[in-house]
């Protein structure tokens, strides 16, 4: 696949796009700042994310993304010309019997992005992408049940979810919100997404 650029027609200041060598001091800082990785279990522990393993991440990122079907697309959210986040599908599986995919997308921004509608907006350039661009057959988002702003985002955005008990989750108790293609195009019918 190709270098991936989505701007925002809500907010054109809003651009997320493949990360590059030069993103890494900046996604280096979202990843070591406590306020973003609080309630994100796979970013729990800020010091083993110098900056050459941040560009080997990097550098996995881009790889992945030129795979005919990746198995993620990780981008940077940049508002006015600065990195102020991550986000895209971290995992994207395969099932092996129906062939199916799903995306599995979320969204970490720093303190000054959030509360701005960039969140929401970023998870709907995601959600347009993996449906119109990768054609996906369903998106996840997957949080700890403690992540309640993730959640509330996820609920008003239109998106079902359930809560997975403790001895289920990956990480404990978590949501996972599940969007379906047909769902999503309504909900842009509607003018919702």
């Amino acid at each position: 696949m190709p270098s991936i650029s989505l701007r925002s027609t809500r907010y054109p200041e809003l651009e997320l796009r493949t990360a590059t060598l030069e993103d890494a001091p900046a996604v280096r800082e979202i990843f070591t700042n406590p306020a973003n990785t609080a309630l994100d279990p796979v970013v729990n522990d800020p010091a083993r994310f110098t900056v050459e393993k941040i560009e080997s991440m990097i550098q996995r990122w881009a790889k992945s993304q030129e795979e005919e079907k990746p198995g993620g697309i990780s981008i940077v959210v940049v508002v006015d010309g600065a990195v102020q986040g991550i986000g895209g599908m971290g995992h994207i599986a395969t099932d092996k019997e129906t062939g199916k995919r799903t995306g599995d997308a979320g969204v970490m921004l720093n303190e000054v992005a959030r509360r701005k509608g960039y969140g929401a907006e970023a998870m709907r350039l995601t959600t347009d992408y993996a449906f119109d661009v990768m054609k996906l057959d369903k998106v996840t988002a997957t949080m700890l049940a403690k992540n309640e702003p993730m959640a509330e985002l996820m609920r008003k955005m239109g998106w079902k979810g359930r809560l997975i008990p403790a001895e289920e989750g990956e990480f404990g108790e978590e949501w996972m919100f599940t969007m379906m293609p047909e769902e999503w195009a309504e909900l842009r019918k509607a003018g919702k997404a």
